[in-house]
């Protein structure tokens, strides 16, 4: 079990993750991959993933928000 107060705050780190951790991470591997001297083609792939998991991380973020949302209106206090 978690309390509203903890869940709430796990809840806003996995929010600010979403929002700002992956892409800053993103955009920072994308310049060192620049530089890897990596052919073409597994650059390519890298970037591929770097920008799949910018996507997913945009996605997930108005499903934490809704989660921030339902837990701050709910009564309940354990979960």
């Amino acid at each position: 079990m978690i309390n509203k107060d903890k869940l709430l705050r796990l809840l806003k780190d996995a929010y600010y993750a979403e929002e700002e951790g992956v892409l800053i991470y993103t955009k920072h591997l994308n310049s060192a991959v620049f530089w890897t001297g990596l052919d073409k083609d597994k650059v390519k792939r890298i970037k591929e993933i770097l920008e799949s998991l910018a996507k997913g991380s945009i996605a997930h973020k108005p499903i934490v928000e809704e989660m921030i949302k339902y837990v701050k209106e709910t009564d309940k206090d354990a979960f």
